[in-house]
């Protein structure tokens, strides 16, 4: 499989409850892409957790600092071949997947505005980290979503000793 440049424009809450449902999603984008570089994209400092549970390869903190962002996507213009954003409404999030990727994968907003290649639902009635998981593969059923949990779960059973 060819390495791929990825980014994932996370959430923007920085409690420890929101940063652990994102983890499903980044495992299972390493899972899928082992050789490829992944780049996370924050504006809260408790992303560094993705990079010491060696699920990314660097992240880019642009909180309260348009100047850096604005710099930030002039030199990396295009710079991914895939890029995430696991945020479901909002604009900045639009404009650095716009700018930044190549194909862009997110949640359906607004049809006059088709800003992703590859769009999903959003169910606010499930847990949000099954939510983030379905951008990686739109799932037809449970069967498939809990596959992927149980693939994710080996994954880090085997690399449990990387975390201690």
């Amino acid at each position: 499989m060819k390495n791929l440049n990825i980014a994932v424009i996370v959430q923007n809450k920085p409690f420890f409850g929101a940063v652990i449902a994102q983890i499903p999603f980044l495992s299972g984008l390493r899972i899928k892409h082992p050789n490829s570089s992944i780049t996370i994209l924050s504006p809260v400092k408790t992303a560094i957790l993705f990079k010491q549970l060696a699920l990314c390869d660097e992240i880019f903190f642009f909180h309260n600092s348009k100047a850096n962002l604005a710099k930030y996507i002039s030199s990396n213009f295009k710079r991914f071949d895939f890029i995430y954003s696991l945020r479901k409404r909002s604009e900045l999030s639009f404009i650095m997947s716009l700018l930044l990727g190549k194909y862009r994968v997110g949640y359906l907003y607004n049809n006059k505005y088709p800003i992703f290649n590859r769009s999903v639902s959003f169910d606010k009635n499930t847990y949000i980290a099954n939510n983030y998981v379905k951008l990686l593969k739109d799932y037809e059923n449970n069967e498939n979503l809990s596959q992927m949990f149980k693939c994710i779960l080996t994954h880090f059973s085997k690399k449990k000793e990387n975390y201690i």
